[in-house]
């Protein structure tokens, strides 16, 4: 049984299923080059019929992510477009699309109204498929948030009883669920309306700040930990504090009289007008988590349950996640990885999987779901690659002695060998590496090639993690989806990876049995330093997404910054004045 699901919408993706398990998955970016590319991701299907040598005709079904799609979102240009009428639509005109609304919400079941726009946008979505021969009858979908719970319930992989919670800024029509997951089965219990959104507050922001939203929220949550003791922060939290309130024990919604989160842009300009960006960036994240907690408490007490799953772009803040993993009431976390809509093609395979056999798909494990690529297709890149300065080549046996080499006398070292990653986060495969005891390493790394906002933190990948971070409760961190305090007398030696005021960190748990390569560097590393912790970032240059094939890695080398390169088995080197660096 071979079946595909697209994600057709903002960060659109790919994803194939062969017999119950997820074997390669894609993002259109990573072809295209455009970051978070959306759309119908007709680059990553060929890419993935291609990679895996099949055809149209031997895909048994096609499924699409939600009855409705965000498919106009193909660039940052439509997102900003997006935000813009938000705040600059005239008032009278965003009461009247309420009222319209408000009133089709109040006389006409959801239900009908849902399935009105996915008959309207059906045939729109799907005519590519039909145009490369897809019958009709082999093309499914998925609600929204079904496949954000199922990716998290279904990908976990344990046998106990879990909660699982889904939050983001949107997706048919609603924006959280509340759900649990008993003897294999997903039980949906409640939902938090579209109008209620706290992930599109922190949207809304974003791109009040000046940045992209749907991407660069991140960028306020690095920035909130400066902040978030200050008078003004506390004032700019209770602010938004007072426009939501708890209306059971499983949701929440707005005050009376406040109107939809859509329509919140002037309010929030009227309010947030003159004030500082950093007691922006805590009030705001100060709120989220507070109340975000809150939330999972009543949820978890209610339900008297202590292990929960989540899923949605809410949960790529790392700050809330860790708060979350913090509570009392919570015994285990599992927080699916890179949870922004682009994760929901898992979601949509299991869901499937599940309700034609019955039993459940295999749990995920590693995140190298892309293409890898041989010694001989690496060698013939370099080989036709016309560089701009002189670079040596050399093939090696044991490549990860030499990077570890190059890491131990402090050298910088971009890293891509095995299958890519998927999603938002570099776990070793398409990554740069340093060593993160090194003074000034991180304006080295954002002077050569990342550009990355002075205050933001690079990350850290690492074996032997309990000598790193506390982690009392013993939560498995393989993504780079979870922060932790890090070990007070390993600051020093690992400065470079943490956040420089909260001294938290966001690692990645390698482990030999998923990638044996970087398990293998890392030990290699360690014998030389003693320390088994390195610092990673993406490789890619600013505002581009993540390389994927050996070319996109030759390019970014090949600009000025970078001086080694560790591509498959070979180790690439600008020469200066006829000499290697080193």
């Amino acid at each position: 049984m071979k079946m595909i699901s697209i994600h057709d919408g903002h960060t659109s993706s790919v994803a194939l299923m062969i017999d119950g398990e997820v074997m390669y998955a894609i993002q259109e970016e990573r072809i295209t080059r455009e970051k978070n590319a959306g759309g119908f991701p007709l680059n990553a299907l060929n890419n993935l019929l291609e990679y895996n040598k099949l055809t149209i005709e031997d895909i048994d079904k096609f499924i699409f992510v939600g009855y409705t799609s965000a498919f106009n979102l193909k660039s940052r240009k439509d997102v900003l477009n997006k935000y813009s009428r938000f705040y600059n639509n005239v008032e009278g005109v965003n009461k009247r699309s309420y009222a319209i609304k408000s009133f089709l919400k109040n006389y006409i079941p959801k239900e009908k109204i849902q399935n009105h726009y996915y008959k309207k946008h059906m045939h729109g979505r799907i005519s590519p498929l039909i145009k490369m021969g897809v019958p009709e009858n082999k093309i499914d979908f998925v609600e929204h948030h079904t496949c954000h719970a199922a990716s998290a319930a279904y990908g976990w992989g344990i046998n106990d009883d879990f909660v699982i919670i889904t939050s983001d800024s949107s997706g048919d029509g609603i924006s959280g669920t509340v759900n649990i997951f008993k003897d294999g089965e997903l039980k949906r219990l409640a939902y938090i309306d579209i109008d209620d959104s706290i992930a599109r507050i922190y949207s809304l922001i974003t791109y009040y700040m000046g940045m992209v939203p749907l991407e660069h929220e991140y960028k306020l949550m690095g920035m909130a930990p400066y902040a978030e003791n200050s008078r003004q922060a506390r004032e700019i939290a209770d602010y938004f504090h007072s426009l939501f309130e708890f209306d059971s024990e499983l949701t929440f919604k707005r005050k009376k009289g406040i109107e939809p989160v859509y329509l919140m842009g002037p309010r929030l300009e009227k309010f947030l007008r003159f004030r500082r960006f950093d007691h922006i960036c805590a009030g705001l994240q100060l709120f989220v988590e507070e109340f975000i907690t809150k939330w999972i408490k009543r949820i978890l007490n209610h339900l008297k349950m202590g292990k929960i799953a989540l899923s949605g772009g809410l949960f790529m803040n790392v700050k809330l996640n860790k708060r979350i993993m913090e509570l009392d009431e919570v015994e285990d976390i599992f927080i699916f990885p890179s949870c922004g809509d682009e994760s929901n093609v898992f979601g949509a395979l299991y869901h499937i999987y599940y309700k034609k056999y019955g039993k459940k798909p295999k749990p995920l494990t590693h995140y190298y779901m892309g293409p890898e690529y041989s010694d001989d297709e690496i060698k013939e890149a370099i080989d036709s690659y016309q560089f701009n300065s002189k670079v040596s080549v050399e093939n090696y046996e044991n490549i990860e002695s030499e990077i570890a080499k190059l890491l131990a006398k402090g050298k910088i070292v971009a890293r891509f060998k095995g299958r890519m990653e998927f999603g938002a986060r570099a776990l070793c495969n398409r990554s740069i590496l340093a060593n993160p005891s090194i003074p000034d390493v991180v304006k080295t790394i954002n002077r050569m090639i990342k550009s990355r906002d002075f205050w933001m933190p690079f990350a850290p990948s690492m074996i032997n993690s309990e000598r790193y971070i506390i982690n009392p409760k013993k939560i498995k961190a393989p993504y780079m989806i979870l922060t932790f305090d890090t070990k007070k007398e390993k600051i020093k030696i690992m400065n470079a990876a943490v956040h420089p005021y909260d001294e938290t960190c966001r690692p990645q748990e390698i482990y030999e049995d998923w990638n044996p390569d970087c398990f293998r560097l890392i030990k290699e590393y360690e014998r030389i330093t003693g320390e088994s912790v390195m610092l990673n970032t993406s490789f890619n240059l600013h505002w581009y997404p993540i390389v994927c094939a050996p070319k996109d890695a030759l390019y970014v080398f090949d600009n000025p910054g970078l001086e080694y390169l560790a591509i498959g088995n070979y180790l690439l080197a600008k020469v200066a004045n006829g000499d290697n660096y080193d």
